[in-house]
């Protein structure tokens, strides 16, 4: 099963249902994942198992957010601040070489 890292507060947002989309740049493990995979999510002290329940590949982060809303960044309420939220961890010449993908995740447990 894959294992990746993900911060707080987002895994929590994940494990509570308030966040359903995961977003990252659409490459190496995150653009190998299919439907119905599972995958575990940790930030040090805790770990989750959510399922693959869709995906949706888009040129950037605020085509993501248009898309997705809150269900990507509950406590964002714009595409521009969801971009720079996303810019802390990815930078431009990324995102515009591999898109990004936003990974529709259903909690089954923690682990």
């Amino acid at each position: 099963m894959l294992t990746k890292h993900c911060s707080e507060p987002y895994l929590s947002q994940l494990i509570s249902g308030d966040k359903t989309v995961e977003g990252r740049v659409n490459k190496g493990d995150w653009a190998s994942l299919s439907i119905n995979q599972n995958i575990c999510l940790y930030d040090g002290t805790k770990s989750a198992i959510f399922k693959v329940i869709g995906m949706c590949q888009v040129s950037d982060f605020e085509q993501l957010y248009e898309l997705f809303g809150h269900k990507l960044l509950p406590k964002v309420n714009s595409a521009k601040h969801a971009a720079q939220t996303y810019a802390i961890w990815f930078n431009d010449e990324l995102i515009k070489e591999y898109g990004v993908v936003g990974v529709q995740l259903e909690f089954v447990r923690l682990n």
